[in-house]
């Protein structure tokens, strides 16, 4: 839009320029004819009402203008906004998958000492199942013994 209104500008003082000229011209003339006198006004008559309609056009273009870069600014003013909600919500999620790893860390350092009591227990009913298997054994061996002791 703006090449328009430049465009329309540098017409309007063109014709200006031409209108003027025409009443240097005939402003020099010697012989002033009447009939082109009167035409020639007609005719100025007929640039200035031209130059009229094209400030008009030109002072709508420039209102024109002026509302598109209204428009433009609210929707900028709208964008910051969105921008700045999308930022609070990032630093939540941020926050939150910081609680949540947290709470994920303590859980796994909990459940790996679950796992190394429950290993120690194992361990230690294994050693215990050993120590019971080897007296079992010694036991059957005295009852063994005992059998063929009263058997005599």
């Amino acid at each position: 839009m703006d090449n328009e209104v430049m465009t329309k500008i540098l017409e309007a003082t063109l014709k200006t320029q031409t209108t003027v000229e025409k009443l240097n011209e005939t402003v020099k003339s010697i012989k002033y004819d009447v009939k082109d006198l009167k035409q020639e006004v007609v005719s100025m008559k007929q640039d200035i009402s031209d130059l009229k309609q094209d400030v008009a056009n030109m002072k709508q273009d420039i209102s024109d203008l002026k509302q598109d870069v209204a428009n433009m600014k609210q929707e900028i003013t709208e964008i910051k906004q969105e921008i700045d909600k999308l930022k609070v919500e990032i630093a939540l999620t941020n926050k939150e998958l910081d609680m949540f790893r947290n709470e994920t860390r303590k859980k796994l350092e909990e459940l790996e000492t679950r796992m190394k009591i429950i290993t120690m227990a194992i361990t230690t009913l294994s050693a215990e199942q050993n120590d019971t298997r080897e007296i079992v054994v010694l036991l059957v061996k005295e009852v063994g013994t005992m059998g063929n002791r009263e058997n005599k």
